[in-house]
């Protein structure tokens, strides 16, 4: 150490202290560059350590939202299929329903259509019945209306007659009620259905498989 001072400290030629110097202040300047390098290249590459955290940790986000968009898209078509479901048992009940519904409703009618053409025939044999009792009656009436005037008028049976036949012409002619209707069930069914629109009798078992 005490030589090197004794160097400085030794007279020397001008530009040989001023080599040294410069030398000196060269390398204190080259520390000193390579010391902020390193400072620089640590703090770049702690900024970048960092982001690369952050970027690491927002893929991770995004994973997980997908997965989880994933699930709920998952979770979404389930429901769907499930509605669609319920929506098709609702729709094959309804089907059910109306087929059962007309059925009856087309029962009723044909029973409603028979008991009403039941009835007419009915009125129909009960005037007939009335007119020929009521000639019947009529010409026994006449008959013994007769044979009073004659044993009265000690007519003979002429007179007899002419009772009888004016018993049998005053009664028995009234006017009976036309029938309109059918009793075959086939052709009150078919009918019906066209009065309805329909061909034939639609099976509710056939709307259950639809």
């Amino acid at each position: 150490m005490e030589e090197v001072d004794v160097w400085l400290t030794e007279r020397r030629p001008w530009i040989v202290r001023n080599s040294v110097l410069l030398l000196l202040v060269v390398g204190i300047a080259g520390l000193v560059v390579a010391v902020t390098f390193k400072i620089h290249y640590d703090v770049a590459r702690s900024a970048r350590t960092g982001e690369l955290k952050v970027l690491e940790s927002r893929i991770g986000q995004l994973k997980a939202e997908q997965a989880a968009h994933h699930d709920d898209l998952e979770a979404l078509q389930r429901s769907i299929g499930k509605a669609r479901k319920e929506l098709d048992a609702a729709r094959h009940q309804a089907r059910i329903a109306e087929c059962r519904a007309t059925k009856a409703r087309i029962d009723a009618e044909i029973i409603v259509e028979e008991v009403s053409c039941y009835k007419q025939y009915a009125d129909r044999y009960r005037c007939d019945a009335n007119n020929q009792k009521a000639k019947a009656d009529g010409s026994v009436f006449g008959a013994l209306l007769g044979a009073g005037m004659a044993i009265t008028t000690g007519g003979g049976s002429l007179l007899a007659a002419g009772g009888a036949l004016l018993g049998s012409s005053g009664s028995g002619n009234d006017e009976c009620p036309a029938v309109e209707c059918e009793l075959d069930p086939l052709a009150i069914e078919s009918a019906i259905l066209a009065r309805h629109g329909l061909a034939a009798r639609a099976s509710c078992d056939d709307a259950s498989r639809t």
